[in-house]
């Protein structure tokens, strides 16, 4: 896999790309991988995983490039 230098200065693994979904209610932005289709929920400037119930669960890592979409 291609390791490519962050803003940072470390590196990122791996790359996804979301595009802008919806607003809980919550108020949380809610993100979509267009490749996977698995949801997000931003959750003060990060992206987390989601439960079925909305829920943030996990961050995404600080390895991982978020591209977003339109």
């Amino acid at each position: 896999m291609k390791r490519n230098e962050n803003k940072k200065g470390g590196f990122y693994m791996e790359e996804i790309k979301v595009r802008c979904i919806a607003e809980d209610y919550g108020n949380r932005t809610l993100y979509k991988n267009i490749e996977s289709e698995d949801v997000y929920a931003e959750v003060d400037g990060r992206l987390y995983t989601i439960s079925n119930e909305g829920e943030p669960i996990s961050r995404l890592g600080d390895d991982l490039k978020v591209t977003m979409v339109i």
